[in-house]
């Protein structure tokens, strides 16, 4: 069985896989992506498209403007590991931001784990990267340290969440009353702040009730936080019911006695970043109906020059199935007197 067959099964195996990982080829230091799971490419806000066949600093380059995520230098240090004692890696927490549609990046912490996939000689041929999305953990657990003692420090809790860049609402956990909220909170909320402060959260989010009420009970009775990742919530915003999609989490705060004495709200609004997704990928759904049915040849190279893609009337014209397509390309289909030129048209429009 040749080497691209079996990458075929493993890239099925995977997108089949539960969990959060992406299988990388060991063509060091490019470490080229093959295959990734649906959950990985949930928690990293990417479509299979987009980073599939890209080497994974290309895919996912870090974000160079900030000298604290270190995330590419400790990542390239752990496949080192890999491949020279050719057992895995466990990574501690691990900041690795991602780099939003707009050009700009969400600060973002993984729990990751790289395991190496031998040959039958014994030699590292692939990797499987696992990476857990764990940023909600640790802004909670960062707001835990800095609610410590909250009774003796209510100034500067307040001073802290209306500064804060995240949602935050604070309530009494007795009563559910929302006693400090930030600029944040409520222009996620979209509710008017005198609905919101010195009222019973689900007076203010009666519409969410039915979903999370059970939730936050959990929180409040048994001091165990809840963490909910880019769902679907209804909100009545700005006077109309909205479905908007944001990750949240609430968070207990105890006394030294243990006693749940406030909530914490953490959220974010996901929703530009999962219409944007949802958008490119049916944009490529529908390009890829369009290419099946059209009697055009068209084909698709990535920016190494390399084809990833033949739609169906190449393979009705040349009798080749689409996996030799992808593995030996067009140019042999070439009469022999104009190959040369046409490589160069082909390759000089990667030029400009």
């Amino acid at each position: 069985m040749g080497l691209d067959t079996l990458e075929d099964h493993y890239r099925c195996l995977f997108e089949a896989m539960p969990g959060s990982c992406i299988l990388l080829r060991n063509d060091s230091p490019r470490f080229t992506i093959l295959a990734a799971t649906a959950e990985y490419l949930k928690q990293s806000g990417t479509v299979k498209g987009s980073i599939v066949g890209k080497g994974i600093f290309e895919a996912f380059p870090g974000n160079t403007a900030d000298s604290t995520d270190t995330g590419t230098d400790n990542l390239k240090a752990s496949f080192a590991q890999v491949l020279q004692h050719k057992k895995p890696h466990h990574l501690p927490v691990q900041r690795y931001d991602i780099e939003g549609g707009n050009g700009n990046f969400s600060e973002r912490y993984w729990r990751a784990v790289n395991k190496p996939v031998f040959s039958t000689a014994g030699e590292v041929v692939y990797i499987i990267h696992s990476a857990e999305d764990i940023t909600a953990e640790v802004k909670a657990a960062e707001m835990e340290m800095n609610f410590k003692g909250l009774e003796e420090r209510e100034r500067d809790l307040r001073n802290l969440v209306l500064q804060a860049p995240i949602g935050i609402c604070v309530m009494d956990a007795a009563t559910l009353v929302s006693r400090i909220v930030n600029e944040s909170f409520v222009e996620i909320a979209g509710k008017p702040i005198n609905e919101i402060i010195g009222c019973m959260y689900w007076d203010s989010f009666a519409e969410a009730r039915p979903f999370y009420e059970e939730a936050l009970n959990r929180v409040v009775k048994h001091g165990v936080k809840f963490s909910a990742n880019e769902v679907e919530v209804p909100l009545i915003r700005h006077g109309k019911l909205e479905i908007v999609h944001v990750t949240f989490i609430y968070e207990p705060l105890k006394d030294s006695n243990g006693v749940v004495k406030k909530v914490v709200v953490w959220v974010l609004d996901n929703t530009p970043q999962v219409i944007a997704r949802r958008r490119v990928e049916e944009s490529e759904t529908k390009f890829r109906a369009m290419a099946e049915s059209t009697p055009v040849l068209i084909a698709v190279g990535d920016e190494t020059s390399n084809a990833t893609y033949f739609n169906r009337a190449w393979t009705v014209l040349t009798g080749r199935p689409m996996e030799d397509l992808l593995k030996y390309g067009w140019v042999d289909l070439v009469h022999p007197d104009e190959k040369q030129r046409y490589t160069n048209i082909y390759l000089d429009s990667y030029a400009v």
